[in-house]
């Protein structure tokens, strides 16, 4: 699968409530008129509030034979080569707004996956960072709120996914759905519901020119109330980021990451966590399945880990706690994660327990972020006198030149690590070489400032010899030791502003700690859709420009 721009997303949410539900589908402005020998497109009425709930009847069925891991969540794969998978899929898209008309190139795929003439994307289908599909239940007082991401490693051409909620006396209470394109690294549609919802469900489209995928998820809404709970770990350890937990990437022995990893073969979470419920839990309280999951907001796709091992339920008491060690390759790069823990139990009694622990969820989450830049061991930093130091021998409360001004900063903290995946080596026309992570922040005067990994030749940066061209741009692997610095005290901060804690590093001008941060944290450049998205779904996209001004109005 072809990487996509991560910073890049278009979505269209569309919510109604059960009666008006029967939305009838209109052509966009965008819509072009068939060449006059192609055969006419029919209009199709959206399906009935009726009909959906016959789907989703079937659909619920199916999944509870297909899943043997109890009554509280259900998954399956849809075949499309299966008449009712095929309608319930069709409709759900209907539902939604989308059509023959509007939506030209996806119905004709979705015909060509019913005659068997598209193959399902079997790479998707694995446990690891490929296409996965969450769905998380929270209930606060009344409101029940349910949320369905679509995430594919990679990104993928076009990336739908709704989610609809339902009980036994009113039927269907509403839906959310949302469509990407050209991504489909983080697709989420959220519902909010007050009529006390039974079950909730959602439906997940991801394609590229590989294949497909289809996914059906279902879950009962807990009927045990919550008390009170409390998130020991994960936290903001060192507030080296305010409000935001850094995980750092092959660093060993660093005073700026709240977790870092800490065994040779993982990365390490801890977890400590306590959930207090109204009422007692039923002592015969099965628990079915805890997950734990890294979703990769950038690069798409996630990672899961059975943590039933870490879950214990005492009296009115779950809680969890221990060590969630993650696969070292799940975290190689720079991205903002979603950290969750899934829990399934039921009783007996008829006691149903769905919870969900998010590290994005305000009410006790910290939003989680993966962190790695440093230069090699070995680079010449600099020094407010004028002199070079090796960065390996520079210590918190030394000063360097930050600019061509001769001002300079106190360095705060020194972080180090190793770094597994093939590094950056770069080289001016004055001569001056410097090798760096591909993260690292490089100021540059015509593009600003920088990935390593996106710098090219051409390119003008600063140096302390002037403006140097760079005439070579390199990967290469590096086996010793990296650095990196966080520059500035809160007095010289105020003095000379955040955009300058750079230094020199082996001559050239590089961001510190601090401007990588503000890197990693900057909004992407945007991308023109058209350029990445084949062809063929072209129309489809701009359909969905106007679907979108109209659903704006």
């Amino acid at each position: 699968m072809s990487k996509r721009n991560p910073a890049f997303r278009l979505s269209l949410f569309m919510g109604l409530s059960a009666g008006l539900l029967a939305m009838t589908a209109c052509a966009p402005t965008g819509w072009e008129e068939p060449a006059p020998n192609a055969p006419a497109v029919q209009d199709v009425e959206a399906p009935t509030a009726e009909t959906l709930l016959a789907d989703l009847q079937v659909q619920r069925q199916r999944a509870v034979t297909a899943d043997a891991r109890g009554t509280m969540s259900f998954t399956r794969d849809l075949d499309m080569t299966d008449e009712a998978d095929f309608t319930f899929v069709r409709n759900r898209f209907l539902n939604a707004g989308l059509n023959p008309k509007n939506a030209p190139q996806l119905f004709s795929e979705l015909e060509a996956m019913r005659a068997g003439a598209r193959n399902v994307n079997t790479a998707w289908r694995s446990s690891g960072t490929g296409c996965t599909n969450p769905l998380d239940v929270s209930v606060s007082g009344s409101v029940v709120t349910s949320r369905a991401i679509g995430t594919c490693f990679g990104g993928t051409d076009y990336t739908f996914t709704d989610v609809y909620a339902t009980n036994s006396t009113d039927g269907l209470l509403g839906y959310a759905s949302a469509e990407d394109w050209g991504g489909g690294q983080f697709v989420e549609a959220t519902l909010a519901s007050n009529s006390d919802p039974e079950i909730i469900d959602s439906m997940v489209f991801a394609m590229d020119s590989s294949g497909y995928q289809l996914r059906y998820n279902a879950r009962f809404v807990p009927n045990l109330a919550l008390a009170t709970e409390r998130l020991d770990e994960p936290e903001d350890r060192q507030k080296g980021t305010a409000g935001v937990i850094d995980v750092c990437l092959y660093r060993g022995n660093s005073n700026d990451c709240d977790y870092q990893f800490a065994v040779s073969s993982a990365l390490r979470v801890p977890v400590d966590y306590t959930a207090v419920y109204n009422l007692p839990l039923d002592p015969d309280l099965t628990l079915h399945a805890a997950t734990a999951r890294l979703v990769l907001q950038e690069t798409g796709g996630s990672c899961e880990l059975d943590v039933s091992n870490l879950i214990t339920i005492t009296g009115r008491t779950l809680a969890i706690a221990g060590n969630v060690d993650f696969s070292r390759s799940c975290a190689l790069n720079n991205q903002d994660v979603l950290f969750q823990i899934e829990i399934d139990a039921t009783s007996i009694a008829g006691s149903t327990l769905t919870h969900f622990f998010n590290s994005d969820d305000p009410n006790h989450g910290v939003p989680m972020r993966f962190r790695y830049s440093c230069l090699a061991e070995g680079t010449r930093v600099l020094m407010a006198d004028g002199t070079e130091r090796l960065i390996e021998d520079i210590q918190a409360g030394d000063q360097v030149i930050v600019d061509e001004l001769g001002n300079t900063m106190t360095v705060q903290r020194v972080t180090k690590g190793t770094e597994p995946i093939p590094m950056v080596e770069i080289e001016d026309h004055l001569g001056h070489e410097l090798l760096a992570t591909e993260g690292h922040a490089v100021p540059t005067v015509e593009h600003g400032l920088l990935r390593a990994d996106a710098l090219e030749v051409g390119d003008l940066l600063w140096t302390e010899d002037g403006l140097g061209m760079l005439t070579r741009v390199e990967r290469e692997e590096f086996p010793g030791r990296v650095f990196n610095l966080t520059l500035g005290s809160d007095k010289e901060l105020d003095r000379l502003g955040t955009h300058k804690t750079t230094l020199y590093a082996n001559a050239i001008k590089v961001g510190d700690k601090r401007m990588q941060d503000a890197l990693d944290d900057a909004p992407g450049k945007a991308v023109d859709v058209l350029e990445i998205l084949p062809s063929e779904w072209h129309q489809d996209y701009l359909n969905s420009l106007d679907r979108a001004a109209r659903v704006g109005r």
